[in-house]
């Protein structure tokens, strides 16, 4: 059982009020349930709550009974929020090394092509290819607010196995 549940032995008509009172989030006062009450009975509202009041909520904790609620809440939202920065960490690296292949499926092709002379690139062409690659890996890593510069090592081999 959770603390702002309803307690043993805790009447229903004052474990409603809790529930209004706990409803009200972070800025809650016994005063605001106190008086929509009385609004609901049409009366109006009054400047401050019975003794009686007072007494049965202290009786029945409702202050650290709400905080509680409080701190199940944040909690709650913190873990929702560390799921999706999961989520969204997984996903940048799922994108990135979809991007990685077919940036050496890239590079393998024009290696190939230079190589069997059926195209010749000047070292500008090659230079703005490379350029061009690293600016797709840079908007790939901004997405996600990863750091944009990093180290990359390439073998022979990597580029290779991007020839397909």
């Amino acid at each position: 059982m959770n603390l702002w549940d309803q307690q043993s032995d805790e009447p229903g008509n004052w474990f409603d009020r809790f529930e209004r009172y706990r409803l009200l989030g972070s800025n809650r006062a016994k005063q605001a349930v106190y008086n929509a009450e009385r609004s609901d009975l049409g009366k109006p509202a009054a400047k401050a709550i019975p003794k009686p009041w007072r007494d049965t909520s202290d009786l029945w904790n409702w202050q650290s009974r709400a905080e509680a609620w409080d701190e199940f809440v944040r909690e709650e939202r913190r873990a929702a929020e560390d799921q999706k920065r999961q989520t969204d960490r997984a996903r940048a690296v799922e994108l990135r090394q979809v991007t990685i292949r077919a940036l050496q499926s890239i590079l393998g092709k024009v290696i190939t092509a230079q190589q069997e002379q059926v195209a010749k690139l000047s070292m500008k062409d090659l230079k703005d290819l490379a350029q061009a690659a690293a600016t797709i890996m840079k908007e790939t890593r901004l997405e996600f607010g990863e750091p944009t510069s990093f180290d990359v090592s390439l073998t022979w081999e990597d580029v290779m196995r991007g020839k397909d």
